[in-house]
């Protein structure tokens, strides 16, 4: 076997050799960026550039494209920016991050490309970081030192282990500038040593008064009467003379127990919500009523609406912040809360907003929809309005009804009778506004109650068991005020289509620019239906009172006659025709036809025979 196989490799291989090799394929070189945006390179090449695209390195951050544009980042920030930004990805686990920072916005700071500025800020200094903190808060009648040196002095930019993004602990950084052992330091603290921190009594950035302190100061703190609290320090340590809530009771008497006390008040927790020293909020708040509340009572994070008191932080404007006679903590009832706003909404006729039971419908402070409404509209009227709810179960349903806006139409506070809305119920107005095609002026008579705007003598405002939302159905209602119509139905000889109470396959209900509110011309109308009476107009003549107009000779809705006719068969031709007997006989070869013999022999609505005579005659008559 062995001596088979190698003169068989070596014919393969020869074999091999003698087919000729593919080249190596040759790859055009692709476009750099600045082949296509050669503009950019004098764009961002000023300044302070950042390190990619002086490098040229568009890719580093830009996926390529084609002929279509568009700009595609590799990956979104902040992941891009910490792809190179190492340092910052272990920033992002600090405990106190900047808002911008932790949120991945880096761009809220920085440019991308190049800019005038070191680190590729957008801003110079201070001026950057006022974009987003008011400017007014830091240039207050005395403004602390460093802060003139810029923010940056005492703050880190990204993240910090040290509250308010300091570059250390509040006394460290303090005592970076101010030595807080010398006796200048102890006298101005009336001997105490220094606190844990500075702020609690002093604004580090500005202020109105002296000693940067705080706007609002504890009464013993800005007289100097420390010893009203402290007892003296033993081994440089800040004794208080009781624990510090019971201290607040020695001048501050609880008021005796009310309908809603508030938990930490009850508890005579004081210190929970107060700062002992000073404060930038009135009354020595911790912090912003919105903040300090909403540190123990959790928002809702509703996105649909939110009442502004609650928006803006102004908590204290409807409760009081210790206790109340009132549920809630509440300063009045919620009627006198809610009018002392809003008060033309309560010269209403709907109950609940006369009675001020605003709660009832709306939520105190957010909602997930508009209007701070507790519920859907359909949800919040069908609590009270349940038989009006149980009409959408009906075949025909108004559009607003139906989708469960009740304030297409109603005004929930409005004064207007059955609270629709008073600007718009005159007239109709309310209907027009979403049936303007039914308004428009054709000229014309108008059906007495469409003119009037009153459309509910016909239509249901909410749903009907009719089409159009007819109250009942159409001949029926008509009929209701067509009085005269009532009776003709009791005649001998009806019209079919007002036999069977179908009005409005001759009329129309709001108007027409036709008498009698027609659809259409009356002879238009008639031969709609009654073909065979034009069959023989197109190769003759139609009788004069057939095309004037069909009512000469027949009632529109009953009569006593057969055919309809308005007088009896024997007297509808001798209105027009008045001969005398003897040029009767004349005409008809000396005999004397009975008056009621005429339509024997003459079509009476014309034909193309002469005299109208029917095409099968007698012969002794052709």
């Amino acid at each position: 076997m062995k001596r088979h196989l190698r003169p068989l490799l070596l014919l393969l291989f020869f074999l091999s050799s003698c087919v000729a090799s593919t080249p190596p394929a040759r790859h055009k070189a692709s476009k750099s960026c600045l082949d296509c945006h050669h503009k950019m390179a004098a764009t961002y090449g000023t300044g302070f550039v950042h390190q990619p695209v002086a490098a040229g390195d568009c890719g580093s951050c830009h996926l390529p494209h084609g002929m279509i544009g568009g700009i595609q980042l590799r990956e979104r920030p902040p992941k891009l920016c910490l792809s190179c930004h190492a340092g910052r990805r272990r920033e992002l686990k600090f405990p106190y991050r900047h808002q911008p920072f932790a949120a991945g916005k880096c761009t809220r700071c920085h440019f991308v490309h190049n800019g005038p500025l070191p680190f590729l800020l957008k801003k110079k200094g201070d001026a950057l970081c006022f974009s987003c903190h008011d400017r007014k808060l830091f240039e207050q009648a005395n403004i602390h030192e460093p802060l003139k040196k810029g923010c940056f002095v005492c703050h880190l930019a990204h993240a910090s282990k040290d509250a308010h993004l300091l570059k250390s602990d509040e006394i460290t950084l303090c005592g970076s500038c101010h030595s807080l052992r010398n006796e200048a330091f102890k006298s101005a603290h009336h001997g105490q040593p220094p606190a844990r921190r500075c702020t609690s009594c002093h604004n580090p950035h500005s202020a109105p008064g002296k000693d940067l302190l705080k706007t609002y100061s504890h009464e013993p703190m800005k007289t100097g009467h420390c010893a009203a609290c402290h007892l003296p320090a033993v081994g440089g340590q800040v004794k208080l003379r009781q624990d510090g809530n019971k201290l607040c009771l020695n001048c501050h008497k609880l008021k005796a127990r009310q309908k809603s006390n508030h938990q930490p008040y009850s508890k005579d927790k004081c210190l929970d919500c107060h700062a002992p020293h000073a404060s930038e909020i009135k009354a020595l708040l911790k912090s912003a009523p919105r903040t300090l509340c909403l540190s123990c009572h959790k928002s809702s994070a509703a996105k649909g609406s939110s009442h502004s008191p609650w928006r803006e932080g102004k908590c204290l404007k409807c409760h009081a912040g210790h206790n109340s006679r009132q549920a809630a903590l509440l300063t009045r009832s919620p009627a006198q809360l809610c009018r002392g706003c809003h008060p033309g909404k309560y010269k209403s006729s709907h109950a609940p907003a006369v009675k001020g039971e605003c709660l009832l419908c709306h939520a105190p402070h957010d909602a997930a929809r508009d209007n701070l409404l507790r519920n859907s509209e359909a949800a919040l009227c069908g609590r009270c309005h349940e038989k009006t709810l149980r009409e959408g179960e009906n075949k025909f349903v108004h559009r607003p009804f139906a989708d469960g806006v009740c304030r297409g139409c109603h005004d929930p506070h409005g004064r207007s009778r059955g609270l629709l809305k008073k600007s718009k119920a005159s007239g109709g107005n309310l209907c027009q506004q979403c049936h303007p095609r039914q308004f428009a002026k054709g000229g014309g008579h108008e059906h007495a109650p469409f003119k009037k705007g009153k459309c509910q003598i016909c239509h249901a405002p909410h749903s009907s068991s009719h089409q159009g939302l007819l109250k009942s159905a159409a001949g029926p209602l008509c009929l209701s005020c067509h009085k005269k119509q009532v009776r003709e139905l009791a005649l001998p000889f009806t019209h079919q289509p007002f036999a069977r109470k179908k009005c409005l396959s001759c009329h129309a209900a709001h108007g027409s620019a036709i008498g009698q509110d027609l659809l259409k011309a009356r002879q238009s109308l008639c031969l709609s239906c009654h073909k065979e009476i034009a069959a023989g107009w197109e190769h003759g003549k139609p009788h004069p009172p057939a095309i004037k107009d069909c009512g000469i000779c027949h009632a529109a809705h009953g009569s006593s006659n057969a055919a309809l006719l308005v007088v009896r068969e024997d007297k509808i031709c001798q209105g027009c025709h008045k001969m005398s007997a003897k040029e009767m006989s004349k005409r008809h070869h000396g005999l004397t036809p009975g008056a009621d013999s005429c339509q024997n022999c003459h079509d009476p609505h014309g034909n193309g025979q002469p005299y109208y005579l029917y095409k099968s005659a007698h012969p002794p008559f052709k």
